[in-house]
């Protein structure tokens, strides 16, 4: 299966996905407007994968990764690029029923919708 990679809430590539027995194989393509060095992460649910740097290979920067199955839940994943600058975000999923208006007192946090959830990424600078 196809995914779209995000950064910054904009598709960027596209991680493939595909099931090899015990594991997970997973090749993403990307381009970058900016330069520098990113990360993969898949996130399956509150679960984060980091599925390793990109490099440059022809026109695109890649990656490629085998994750064991018993490593992963049942959801679904969501592919995010992350600059290493800010590797420790981390996104969490919240119940819009509770209120968070905590949450927009936070310099280090920001709302976001992922794969159809609601939640908050904390920078954890």
């Amino acid at each position: 299966m196809d995914y779209n990679i995000y950064f910054d809430n904009k598709a960027i590539g596209v991680a493939s996905v595909e099931s090899a027995g015990l594991y997970t194989e997973y090749q993403c393509r990307c381009k970058f407007d900016v330069r520098g060095s990113y990360r993969i992460i898949a996130q399956y649910g509150a679960l984060q994968v980091d599925l390793g740097l990109c490099y440059p290979e022809k026109n695109f920067f890649v990656t490629r990764a085998r994750v064991a199955n018993n490593k992963l839940n049942g959801a679904l994943p969501y592919f995010l690029a992350v600059d290493n600058k800010h590797r420790d975000k981390k996104f969490i999923p919240i119940n819009p029923n509770e209120q968070f208006l905590h949450i927009a007192k936070l310099n280090c946090a920001f709302f976001i919708v992922r794969n159809n959830i609601k939640g908050i990424v904390i920078n954890k600078d």
